[in-house]
């Protein structure tokens, strides 16, 4: 008995210190090539695991955060090479995002309690306003469709908010890795499935993500000829078998909060 009291008496005492701290884990070192986004990505390589995010710990970071946006605000986006320029607006919509949460966080559980939050022109880049509205549709979406699965708004459903930052001497194999993992996410993604009909035989369904509903027009190949080369094996098989069969479903989407 005083053992098992002595070990709940130290678990309790851990407990309480990491509540005091806000925050469980350390914050890690930037990697090498991360540049002008040294501070973002230490706290995306510290507090998101596995697409999950550790809204406390960035909380307890926060003036971490509010550094790197103010270091957004003091560059010039139009002074970079494109890659970087991409990076930059990729890792400039991530950062607001997580800051947009943390200002009601914890008494948030889903980025649609927030009034109008991709609408607010709250966040000054380079000197100028922008909503994440304007930075995702009138900037982003013109140079490539894979930052559907790099940028997150902080939703279960939204791709995984990457544990590093884009930089752009790695954008392409980036924005790869991003899509890859979120085309094989069958909870998020993509899935196939051989389902009985409404009458008879049998309806081969591929279902999407309905991020690829929403902005279709950006995947100009076609849903299905965009996704292919991302498909498992099995998957894959399934779309070249069954070809002009199948029928093209969309997921519902689950926006409760992508955080612990």
């Amino acid at each position: 008995m005083a053992r098992s009291f002595v070990l709940l008496a130290f678990l309790a005492s851990l407990a309480c210190a990491q509540d005091r701290e806000g925050c469980p884990h350390e914050l890690q070192a930037a990697a090498e090539d991360a540049g002008s986004h040294a501070i973002f990505d230490a706290l995306l390589r510290s507090f998101v695991i596995d697409g999950v995010v550790d809204y406390r710990c960035f909380k307890q970071h926060e003036a971490e955060l509010d550094r790197y946006l103010a270091q957004l605000d003091a560059t010039n986006p139009e002074n970079l090479l494109r890659d970087a320029k991409v990076a930059f607006w990729i890792n400039a919509y991530n950062a607001c995002t997580i800051k947009l949460i943390l200002e009601s966080y914890p008494d948030i559980e889903s980025i649609r309690d927030l009034s109008r939050p991709w609408k607010r022109e709250a966040w000054s880049i380079g000197g100028k306003l922008y909503s994440l509205d304007q930075m995702e549709n009138a900037i982003l979406r013109k140079y490539d469709p894979r930052i559907h699965f790099a940028i997150v708004c902080a939703s279960f459903s939204c791709p995984d908010l990457q544990a590093e930052a884009f930089v752009g001497s790695r954008l392409d194999a980036q924005l790869e890795a991003a899509t890859r993992a979120f085309v094989a996410d069958e909870a998020k993604g993509f899935r196939a499935a051989s389902e009985p009909g409404a009458l008879w035989g049998t309806n081969h369904n591929v279902y999407f993500s309905s991020i690829f509903n929403w902005y279709e027009a950006d995947f100009s190949a076609g849903l299905v000829e965009f996704v292919k080369p991302y498909l498992p094996e099995a998957a894959r098989a399934f779309v070249d078998e069954h070809g002009e069969e199948l029928s093209i479903r969309f997921m519902d989407y689950d926006w409760s909060l992508n955080g612990q």
